[in-house]
């Protein structure tokens, strides 16, 4: 996701990063991601469980996703040429209409369902020879 921002220099910096952050309690009011030019903050209750963190980020890896998507768009549809573009600030504000506008809930929901069954996916390949390994080694001690 951050190579897919980066190619929107200079709307988004060529170093553009995604992080969470742990907020403590009177901070995590809110789980909406801030996005700057520079990156993408994504706050977490500091009292949510490893499942309630994993869907609030995927759901806001799936804002972002979108709204990237919705912004490359009308790029395409106005036929702007992003390295003809001198300031960003226009299209960041565009970008950030599309991040915080309620019209797009279900469509994150959606990509954050899919990020979190490719990452389930990718987990059981990678432990399937473990668990086979281990199945033989307690079949052993029998």
């Amino acid at each position: 996701m951050e190579f897919s921002c980066r190619e929107l220099s200079p709307i988004l910096n060529d170093s553009f990063y995604v992080y969470y952050e742990k907020m403590r309690g009177s901070e995590s009011t809110s789980s909406a991601g801030f996005l700057t030019k520079f990156s993408f903050t994504i706050p977490l209750p500091n009292n949510a469980g490893e499942d309630k963190r994993r869907n609030i980020v995927a759901h806001e890896i799936g804002h972002l996703y979108y709204a990237v998507l919705l912004l490359k768009a009308k790029m395409a549809r106005d036929k702007i040429d992003i390295g003809k573009i001198v300031n960003g600030d226009k299209w960041l504000a565009i970008l950030y209409d599309y991040m915080t506008s309620n019209d797009y809930e279900k469509e994150a929901d959606l990509i954050a369902f899919f990020i979190l069954n490719e990452r389930t996916k990718f987990y059981n390949r990678r432990t399937t020879p473990f668990r086979k390994n281990l199945f033989q080694i307690l079949k052993g001690l029998k």
